[in-house]
């Protein structure tokens, strides 16, 4: 069994803005491409837990952006599940350049899912045996938002097919991807993105109607709240942090 997975990536045309700068929901994106892999060389993905109707689903996340790497830039990821609570577990992520310095890190609570009631399952006793006990681990993430309804308009999205993954509801990083879209051009024009904490609270379903909400704070904090349209009730909750280019 493999407790730690390294893979290595090249950042690709697609994955980065105006400025050839990776988007920050691709760096998310790529992170949780290596964890992925993890839990298919240790047959614990999705496909291996088929037989007993369960599947992993991401429940909050902290990510700490210290640099965005550029076009063709060569990354490397490191991940592995850092601890179990009972029906949660969390997963440690380290992004490297090629001079093996930290360019962002994200911590991720995680749980099991029947995939036919949608209910929490009990973690299979050999999981345990994937903890990798770091000197470095990170915080797991802890945080609860207050806040539910932000002032002013929201903007809205329909879940079609594309937004899917393989639990048949929308992809975290699609609802990540849609809280930047709906941020004031300008403001992300002029701003990096330094921290983001988010909180998924229900499923995304095909032909749902989204409300997207964001709201600025003060100079550099903003909030977003995304909820299903016809029943008010919270899909994410988050809360960024930027820095003025």
């Amino acid at each position: 069994m493999q407790v730690v997975y390294a893979q290595n990536f090249t950042i690709r045309s697609s994955e980065v803005d105006t400025f050839a700068l990776a988007h920050p929901h691709a760096l998310i994106q790529i992170m949780q491409e290596a964890s992925m892999q993890h839990t298919l060389v240790n047959q614990i993905s999705f496909q291996d837990l088929a037989d007993i109707q369960a599947s992993w689903v991401l429940l909050k996340m902290e990510v700490d952006f210290k640099t965005l790497p550029k076009l063709n830039a060569e990354v490397s990821v490191e991940t592995f599940p850092s601890a179990i609570q009972g029906f949660f577990t969390y997963r440690d992520y380290y992004m490297m350049d090629n001079n093996s310095q930290i360019i962002a890190s994200m911590a991720s609570m995680w749980t099991l899912m029947h995939t036919q009631d949608r209910k929490m399952m009990k973690i299979p006793d050999a999981y345990h045996a994937m903890i990798h006990l770091s000197s470095h681990r990170m915080a797991a993430p802890n945080f609860s938002f207050k806040f539910a309804d932000l002032p002013g308009a929201p903007e809205y999205r329909n879940v079609n097919y594309l937004h899917l993954d393989w639990n048949g509801h929308v992809n975290n990083v699609q609802l990540i991807k849609m809280i930047f879209e709906c941020l004031p051009e300008a403001f992300i024009m002029e701003h990096s993105l330094d921290f983001l904490q988010v909180q998924f609270k229900h499923e995304a379903l095909l032909g749902m109607r989204l409300q997207l909400h964001c709201h600025l704070v003060d100079s550099c904090t903003m909030q977003h709240v995304i909820k299903d349209a016809a029943t008010n009730s919270v899909v994410l909750m988050a809360q960024s942090r930027w820095t003025k280019k």
